[in-house]
Parts: structure tokens; C-alpha cells; sequence
């Protein structure tokens, strides 16, 4: 999934802030979970490494306490 970067210009930033998404980042996430537990996100590459996995740590806890998943493990790769 691609979400909306805000528009033209975000090269130009030192640091892509995930704060620029709208819809807001963490329930386009939430929404993406809802049709699959496999998710690819592309983002701009001066995305805070950083601030994107403290994004995500929430939902791997919630991920690890689905009885439902086949494996309690959610893997992060960053490319």
C-alpha cells in the first residue's frame, strides 16, 4: 500500500515525518490489518526509520496476542 505522502516537496525535507499522512498513519494501518496480516508500505525513503517502528510496536504487540495468526510474530523488514 502507498499511502498519500502530502503532495510534492517531501524530498526536500531532512526527515519525512509520518505526521504528514493524512489519513492519519496508525489507522491506516489499523484498516490495512482488517484484510491482511501481510503488508507492504511504501514510503518516502527519508521516512524516520526511528519514528516508524514506534509506530508499528503497538500493533505487534496486538499481533502477538491474536489466537487467530498462524505464528504470534510480527516481522518489520526496512528496505
Amino acid at each position: 500500500m502507498s499511502p498519500p505522502w502530502g503532495g510534492l516537496g517531501y524530498n526536500m525535507l531532512p526527515e519525512y515525518k509520518l505526521e504528514f499522512l493524512y489519513p492519519e498513519f496508525k489507522l491506516v494501518i489499523k484498516k490495512a490489518l482488517e484484510f491482511s496480516r501481510n503488508l507492504i508500505i511504501f514510503l518516502p525513503k527519508n521516512t524516520s526509520v526511528n519514528e516508524l517502528i514506534e509506530y508499528l510496536i503497538p500493533f505487534c504487540l496486538d499481533f502477538s496476542e491474536d489466537p487467530d495468526t498462524r505464528k504470534n510474530e510480527l516481522i518489520i523488514e526496512i528496505e
